[in-house]
């Protein structure tokens, strides 16, 4: 697991003795967290995503994208959506289409590692529901999320390279391939003129 820096400090020392602030210690370490395919492709560490930036671009722009386009779904459970989508990979790790793992098996870990994070609150199932839709895509909620999640990695792409001067061709075609909203075919295609 690609991580900026090792989680400082057991929040068992604290003595809290609260689920709630262990969870929220463990979610954390998303801020952690490398976006992998960024590093692959030749983003320094100090510029690279984390997971939690990532996840904070998609719900922002869910939230705005849905706003304006989509006003008739469900708010709620998009923004949740959003925000669970790439929970599991706190345990799981950032698991990119180039690692050895088959579908089946990132689907297993990031749902045991989901399981691991909110039993403590006894919140599992219900989360689980919700990454479960997203996996599935079968909502008109997890459809856009799905897109969105593409959309985002599009915009992060051009930012890096005009960082970097690099050439991140491979994200566009993997994004490209996910869309079939026409309005975001069309952000998609207007993002790739910037080039």
């Amino acid at each position: 697991m690609d991580i900026k820096s090792q989680i400082p400090f057991d929040p068992n020392i604290l003595k809290i003795n609260s689920p709630l602030v262990e969870v929220c210690f463990t979610i954390f370490r998303l801020k952690q967290l490398y976006r992998r395919g960024w590093l692959r492709s030749g983003i320094p560490q100090d510029r690279c995503e984390s997971v939690a930036d990532h996840i904070l671009g998609v719900t922002m722009l869910a939230m705005i994208y849905a706003d304006i386009y989509h006003p008739d779904l469900d708010q709620v459970k998009l923004l949740r959506m959003a925000l669970i989508h790439d929970i599991g990979e706190i345990f799981a790790g950032d698991i990119t289409p180039d690692d050895p793992i088959s579908k089946g098996e990132k689907y297993i870990l990031e749902k045991a590692s989901i399981t691991r994070i909110f039993s403590p609150l006894q919140l599992e199932r219900e989360y689980l529901k919700i990454w479960e839709e997203y996996e599935r895509g079968d909502s008109p909620e997890a459809l856009l999320i799905r897109q969105i999640d593409k959309l985002e990695m599009v915009i992060q792409a051009i930012i890096y390279e005009k960082q970097e001067n690099i050439n991140l061709n491979e994200f566009y075609h993997s994004a490209r391939s996910y869309l079939s909203d026409p309005l975001m075919i069309d952000i998609f295609t207007r993002l790739e003129n910037l080039r």
